[in-house]
């Protein structure tokens, strides 16, 4: 009985241990994800590494931004280099957290699956050009000291 159930365990772990392939792993540049180069943007960089056997699907990825508890929204791009990537998402709400991760489909030839990142946050920019975003939404309102010397007289009257 006992060499029954050693038998048994043992053709459940390689039934296992064959379905568990590795595919690759996704990882992220230090500092990436970071606020991007405009405002409501978020810059991501990283590279990917396949395991043997496995290709990328296509040329590019999936960058996926969502805040906690709301709908996720994909952004696609293409590769810039070799087994590397780096990419702005933008059109977010400037200076608001946002969770964020890259993804790759691959292929062994018999299987696609997704590989990806683990998620990081980072905060869409809220400062561009000398402009910054208004603390009560979206607008945008000019900054006096930008420009050395500026004075709140040199500004537009309400």
């Amino acid at each position: 009985m006992k060499r029954m159930q050693v038998c048994l365990a043992f053709l459940v772990l390689a039934a296992v241990a064959s379905q568990a392939k590795a595919q690759g792993t996704v990882s992220w540049d230090s500092g990436y994800p970071a606020g991007g180069s405009t405002s409501g943007s978020i810059k991501t960089a990283g590279t990917f590494a396949l395991d043997c056997g496995w290709s990328l699907v296509g040329m590019g990825g999936n960058i996926r931004v969502w805040q906690d508890g709301e709908t996720v929204m994909v952004s696609s791009f293409l590769m810039v280099s070799c087994n590397s990537w780096s990419e702005m998402v933008a059109g977010l709400n400037a200076g608001t957290s946002y969770n964020v991760t890259v993804e790759f489909q691959v292929t062994d030839g018999c299987q696609t699956v997704t590989i990806s990142s683990i998620p990081k946050t980072a905060s869409a920019t809220c400062f561009a050009g000398g402009l910054a975003a208004s603390p009560t939404g979206n607008r945008l309102t000019e900054l006096t000291n930008v420009v050395p010397g500026a004075t709140n007289n040199n500004l537009p009257r309400r």
